[in-house]
This record gives structure tokens, sequence and C-alpha cells, in this order.
């Protein structure tokens, strides 16, 4: 009875509105209803709301938000029988971005389903509406709201089947194709895609600046890479001719042309350079795996982003922003180009390592040893600038195939690093290693794992690649641990600790591999040592190889004295920082969990390894019982738990 009252006086109030749709919404009332209306009142009402929607003269939300939640249990077909293709289309015309969301739930609801997907393809002027509102609105939210639901459109409709992407991502599919024929292959709506983001039409016309044009080119770049995973060919490739002639586009390119060459003017937009080349980065991702599809069109899907770049000459271009600089850009705008061209390397080095190592610059050099040499210059600089490349530098660095940091291992391979540790860039780290960012990179390059879209082998690769680098940097650093603890156990340098410590659990937690007895075609390519010639490499260390597990690494010398007392000490408390409390409580807890994980992590690791003897039977039992102590402890028998170990 109570909600048949309550719909009774908003039917009463909907009416008044309708009389004079100038006195104020009853926000109250129209919030009561959506929380307490019953599904029973849905078909009544929501031809009432849609009716005084139009008329409105104020801000539409509390009609809106109503609106949206009683159509939120109806599918999409369901949804039709209270609109029509042409009240969708005039909602997301309209320039209240409130009746947009309107119009936009409703569509959210063909992305569930392929055959509501191809219903929505055969509304022409839906379509194009929700591309025009996309690359035009100016606001955010419905922008993005336009894109993620034109982007699920696309993803449902595709034809592939059930498929992931080479990186593990989930991908949608099994439809006709219908959107992407309607969105890429429909004149009215390719062309205003092509008109609306074209530079040369800014501020053409009154409505649009040049402000318009770029948001709606960098809302462009920013969905094309995901869609080009999905269906790369039919974006890369000319629709209609004489339309893009209009735009400045070759006989034979399509969409990705214009949009990687011809759509921005680079020289006078230094922002819009820089979405560019973060453009180009995400292009790099491999696409899916199409399942029963021949191999060399999964070839093809993988490597289609670098295989474009490469045939326009954008590919080397970009590179040269970063590896054609003697050391630091003077310029602002040089300095964030060769940034984002940084950024474009490493996942060039994170998605193909084989391409890269192959790949020789104009002058004949490897061009992975002008990118060595080129971080080892950069690194080797400071003041302002250097600090500001620093973070491009070393997350490049990151990226880079580990065993290539390595010095030549075989005489047919062209050089890649000076031969000696104090000329590599080993060297830059360990001289200043009380740096968040160096030990973060360290954490990085010693763990072993690699991007999944790499493959089996090249994973393999990256495994015994870290190994060797964890075994060289040891014999060339044999303080290294000490320090280590050292960074770790200056609290009041909460970012400094934290580093170190996730630099330790990164070795905890590595699983590395054999190295090979003989060398192959492609351990030679990736620069893998054999086990005879990484002991040449290490000859000068007291040490013998790590095994392939971190945990046993740190269990042995030079690791254990060191790490295993850091991590079963008591957490330092805020109160023996200065102050005593806020910030340094703060940072004291930071420090305190990051070390109790790292020594969970230990735990779990030794659980896992068949017992190697009474050492690491005995190393089982004082971590259990510290971990047992809980996070604070006082540490009063740690020294003698600690003197039984046998070193």
């Amino acid at each position: 009875m109570a909600s048949e009252t309550l719909a009774h006086r908003l039917r009463m109030h909907i009416s008044q509105l309708e009389e004079d749709p100038a006195i104020a919404i009853d926000i109250g009332l129209f919030d009561e209803a959506g929380n307490k209306i019953l599904v029973e009142e849905t078909p009544t009402l929501i031809p009432y709301l849609t009716k005084l929607l139009p008329q409105l003269q104020q801000d539409p939300t509390p009609v809106v938000t109503l609106l949206i939640k009683l159509l939120q249990p109806l599918s999409f077909t369901s949804s039709l029988a209270y609109t029509n293709s042409a009240t969708i289309a005039d909602a997301l015309r309209s320039d209240l971005a409130p009746v947009n969301v309107l119009a936009l739930s409703l569509l959210e609801k063909a992305t569930i389903s392929s055959t509501d997907a191809a219903i929505v393809a055969g509304m022409s002027d839906v379509v194009l509406e929700l591309v025009r509102r996309w690359l035009t609105t100016p606001h955010v939210n419905v922008a993005a709201e336009a894109a993620r639901i034109l982007s699920a459109l696309l993803e449902i409709d595709c034809t592939h089947p059930q498929d992931t992407t080479r990186s593990g991502e989930h991908v949608r599919g099994g439809g006709q194709g219908l959107v992407w024929r309607r969105v890429f292959q429909d004149k009215g709506v390719y062309g205003t895609i092509l008109d609306v983001c074209a530079f040369r039409n800014a501020g053409q016309e009154s409505s649009r600046t040049a402000r318009d044009t770029t948001l709606a080119q960098s809302r462009l770049l920013e969905i094309l890479p995901k869609l080009s995973q999905l269906d790369f060919e039919l974006l890369s490739i000319s629709q209609f001719p004489y339309i893009e002639a209009q735009h400045g586009l070759k006989r034979g390119e399509g969409l990705l042309d214009f949009a990687a060459i011809h759509m921005v003017h680079t020289d006078t937009d230094i922002l819009m350079h820089m979405a560019l080349i973060d453009f180009y980065t995400e292009l790099l991702k491999p696409g899916i795996e199409p399942a029963g599809r021949s191999t060399n069109l999964a070839k093809f899907n993988s490597e289609a982003g670098l295989d474009f770049l490469t045939s326009r000459g954008i590919h080397q271009h970009i590179c040269s922003y970063y590896l054609d600089s003697t050391s630091l850009h003077d310029d602002l705008d040089g300095r964030l180009l060769s940034g984002r061209s940084a950024v474009y390397l490493a996942a060039y080095a994170t998605y193909f390592p084989e391409r890269l190592l192959k790949a020789t610059a104009e002058d004949g050099t490897a061009v992975i040893a002008k990118i060595v040499d080129r971080i080892s210059s950069a690194l080797s600089f400071s003041g302002r600038q250097a600090l500001e490349s620093r973070k491009y530098d070393l997350h490049l660095l990151a990226s880079l195939p580990r065993a290539a940091l390595l010095p030549r291992i075989h005489a047919e391979q062209m050089e890649l690093l000076p031969t000696t540790f104090d000329d590599s860039v080993f060297s830059i780290i360990s001289a200043d290693m009380a740096d968040p960012e160096y030990l973060n990179t360290l954490a990085v390059l010693f763990n072993g794992s690699s991007d999944p879209s790499t493959g089996f082998e090249t994973q393999k690769w990256e495994r015994i690649g870290a190994r060797g680098l964890y075994a060289y940097y040891i014999a060339h650093y044999p303080d290294f641990y000490r320090n280590l603890v050292r960074i770790a156990g200056i609290v009041a340098l909460t970012d400094n600790a934290l580093a170190a410590i996730n630099l330790l659990t990164s070795i905890i937690t590595a699983s590395w591999d054999e190295f090979p007895e003989e060398s192959s075609s492609e351990s030679v390519l990736f620069n893998i040592p054999t086990e005879s010639s990484m002991e040449v490499l290490i000859s000068s260390s007291e040490y013998p190889l790590p095994p392939t597990s971190g945990t046993l690494a740190v269990c042995q010398a030079p690791a254990m004295e060191h790490i295993i007392p850091y991590l079963c000490s008591p957490a330092q408390r805020f109160s023996n920082l200065v102050g005593g409390h806020g910030d340094a409580e703060n940072a004291a807890t930071k420090v305190a969990v990051a070390k109790f994980e790292a020594l969970k992590r230990l735990y779990e690791n030794l659980m896992k390894i068949p017992a190697h003897g009474s050492e690491i039977e005995k190393l089982r039992t004082i971590v259990k019982v510290r971990l047992e102590e809980g996070l604070w402890t006082s540490g009063a028998s740690l020294g003698s738990r600690i003197a039984t170990i046998q070193l």
C-alpha cells in the first residue's frame, strides 16, 4: 500500500512537471521512488518519465537516475518496448550529459549478447550518434562511457571465437561482425570519424575549436590499439578511397594510417606528439591468438603492430628520439619525446626480444648495443635533467633481454657491452645503491619473470639471464647484501628501505633456470652463457654459481649471514624514530609490514623445497617461530636462535 501511495504521488508530481516544466523537481520524492518502487510499477512509470524528459527545463538527473533504475532489470530487447532507435539517437544527440548517460545505459545492455549487438548495428542513426557523441562531447565521463560501450559492442560482435590475447586477457567474440561493418564500412560513420578528427578541420566551424579536434584525436588514439588487437586488417586497409583522399591518405591507406601519420600535426602540438608516441607503444602489444586458424595468421596478429610501424618508417623514427641523442636533450620538447621513446623501446624489447636482438641500425651497429650505451651514458650524468630522464632509462634497462646485459659470451656474436664490470651499467647502479629507482630496477632484473606473451622459450632464456646477472653482480659486488640490509634498516628513509626490501623479496621469490651445457643458435642470439662460460665470467669471485632458486640463494653465502638475521629481527617501532608519531609511525609500520611479508615469502618457499639437510630444517623452524610471534616482537630469544644456524 505504501508503494502504491508512493507511485501515486510520483505520478501526480510528474503531471505537475508536465504542466509547468519550470517548477522544481522534488528530488527527495524521486530518490525515495528509486529506493522503494515495486517492479510492478515499471510498465506504467517508464512511459510517464520518458514523455516528461524532453519537456524539462532544468537538470534532468533525478528523472534519468530513476529511469535507469527502472530499466536495470530489463534486457536490451525488453527495453526497446519503451523506446526506439530515433529516441535513443536523440538522447545521444542531446547536449545534456545525464540524457547521454541514459542512452548509453540502454546501449550497454546490448554489449552482453552478440545478437543484441547486431540489433544495434541495424540502427544506423544510433551508431552514428554514438560515435559522434564519443568524439565531440565536452563531458569527460560521457566520452569515457561512450568509448567503453563502443569497444564492448565491437568486442562482442568480433567474428573471432572465444579467445584470449597473447598477454592472457580474455576476449569475447563469436559475433557476425555487423557492428564492425557499421562503424568502419558505413561511409557516414567512417567519414564522421575522419572529419571530426582531421587537423585541417580545426576551427573551420564556429562550434568547433582546435581544442575540440585535439580531444577527438586523443580519444581515437586511445581506442584504436585495443580494436586493432581484435581485427588489425580491417583497420589498416582502405574503406572509402575518395573520403580518405580528402584527408591526405594515399591509395590503400586506412584508418590506422590516418591516425598514425596524417591526423596529428606534431610540429605544432607537443602534447599530441607525446600522445601519438603513446599510441604507437600501445599498438605494439600482441593481438589475439585465433583458435583453429593458421600459424601464419596467428603470427600476423601478434606482430602486426610492429610490422605496420616498421613498414611506415615510424618505428625507426620513434627509436631515434632516444637513441640518436648524445646524452640529454637541452630543450624541453626533446626531453619529453626522448622519455616517450624510451617507453616505446621498452615495449619493443618486452614483446619482441628476438627482433630487437637481430635489429641493426643504419650504421650496422646492433640496436641493443646502442640502447645499452645510451642508458649507460644517461645514467652517468647528474643534475636535474638527468633525474628527469633516469626513470625512463631504468624502465628501459629493466625491459631489455637480461642476458644481453652480460659481457659478450659468444665469439660469433656482435659485441654488446664493455667486457669489464667497471665499464658496465651495473657499476653505475652499485656506486649509488641507496636509490629506490636503482633498487627497484635490480629487483626486476634479478627476479627473472617476463611477459607471458613472449612464449615459453623466451621466458626460459629470461630466467637463465636473471640468474647470470645475479651471479655476475654478486661476483663483482660482494658487499651487496651487507649494504642492502643497511639501507633496509634506515626506516627514516622510507622509500629507500621499502625498495631494498622489495629487491630482497624479488630475489627470494626468483625462480631461475639451469645454464645450457652447449650453445644453440637461439641461445647465441640471446647471449645465454653455458655453465662453463658463466664460471669464467665470475672466476674472480669466492662464491660459486647460485642455485636455480632465489630462496636457496639467500640461504647461502654471501646472503645468509646478513639476510636471515635482518628478517628475523624485531621490527623497528615508531617510538625509536625522531618525533615518534604521525608520519614516523606510518613509515615504521610500512617498513615493518614489508619486512614481515618478505619473511612470509621466505617461509612459504622454504616449505616447497625438498629437505637439503639439517641447516634448512633449522632455518624453517626459526622462521616459523618468528612468524608466529607476529609483526611486533621483542626478539628476546632471537640471538640464540640465529646462533644455531651453521653457516
